[in-house]
């Protein structure tokens, strides 16, 4: 991986067979969009990743997760809607659900995120300008 542009923690939706829950892992976002989650700050292996440039039409923040199948039923307790992220596969085979702790830490996080993707999200998504706006 690359150099880490942003880090922090995050709540990530776990999906197990007999269980659904929500839980605090360490999430590095790397110049190359990776995104890779670690079950804490000191672990040197991460539980999983995802290179977001393979798929950037998979993506979505806040109010636009409504459109993404296989949402999680609940948010934690004191989340809202505007700080749910969903991040599909290439494949499109699993979709990966995360949310901020806060609102402004939405805001903080998603320009860079989407600085990746920008002329993309544009040619794919007009109303991705207004989005933008809202944030």
């Amino acid at each position: 991986m690359t150099k880490a542009i942003k880090c922090g923690y995050l709540l990530r939706y776990k999906r197990r067979l007999f269980s659904r829950y929500w839980r605090e892992e360490f999430m590095v976002l790397y110049e190359d969009s990776t995104v890779a989650w670690f079950k804490n700050k000191s672990r040197s292996e991460p539980e999983g990743c995802l290179l977001l440039r393979d798929a950037p039409q998979l993506m979505a923040i806040g109010e636009y997760t409504m459109r993404v199948p296989h949402r999680p039923a609940s948010l934690p307790s004191g989340c809202t809607l505007k700080q749910l992220m969903a991040f599909g596969t290439a494949n499109r085979q699993k979709v990966h659900w995360f949310v901020a702790k806060s609102e402004d830490e939405i805001k903080y996080l998603s320009p860079t995120l989407f600085s990746f993707f920008s002329f993309i999200f544009l040619l794919f998504f007009p109303f991705f300008s207004l989005f933008l706006l809202k944030l």
